[in-house]
C-alpha cells in the first residue's frame, strides 16, 4: 500500500545520505533531510509493518497449504486454508484493525472547515 511505499522511500533516501555523509559528502540540508524522513517513517511505520507481517502470513500459509497438499495431508491443507480466509475475513469486519494514526482527506478537510467556522 501507500504506506509501504513511502516508508521504503524514507528509509532509503536516509540510507543514502547517511552513506553520502559517511564517505565525505557535504550537504546543507543533510539534517533536515533525516528529520524529514525520520516523520515520514513515523508517520507510516505502523501499518508498512502490519502490512509486512500480513503478507508474511499470507506466504505462510499458502505454503503450508502447498505442503501439505503434495503430502495428501487433508487436515494440514485445511487447517492453513483456514488460518488465512479467516485472518481476511477478519480484516475484512474490522475485527483486526490497522494500527494507522493517519486520518482520511475527509476527517481534515472537515476539521479545517469546523476551525474556520470557531474562528
Amino acid at each position: 500500500g501507500v504506506h509501504s511505499v513511502f516508508y521504503e522511500f524514507a528509509v532509503n533516501i536516509a540510507k543514502t545520505a547517511a552513506k553520502a555523509e559517511r564517505s565525505g559528502f557535504v550537504d546543507p540540508s543533510f539534517d533536515r533531510t533525516i528529520q524529514i524522513c525520520d516523520t515520514i517513517c513515523d508517520l507510516t511505520r505502523p501499518l508498512a509493518q502490519y502490512k509486512s507481517r500480513s503478507a508474511t502470513l499470507n506466504k505462510c500459509c499458502l505454503s503450508i497449504a502447498g505442503i501439505g497438499f503434495a503430502m495428501e495431508r487433508k487436515p494440514i491443507v485445511v487447517g492453513a486454508s483456514a488460518i488465512l480466509v479467516g485472518s481476511k475475513v477478519a480484516a475484512a469486519v474490522g475485527v483486526v484493525g490497522t494500527p494507522s494514526d493517519l486520518k482520511p482527506a475527509s476527517t481534515i478537510i472537515a476539521e479545517m472547515k469546523g476551525n474556520k467556522k470557531t474562528a
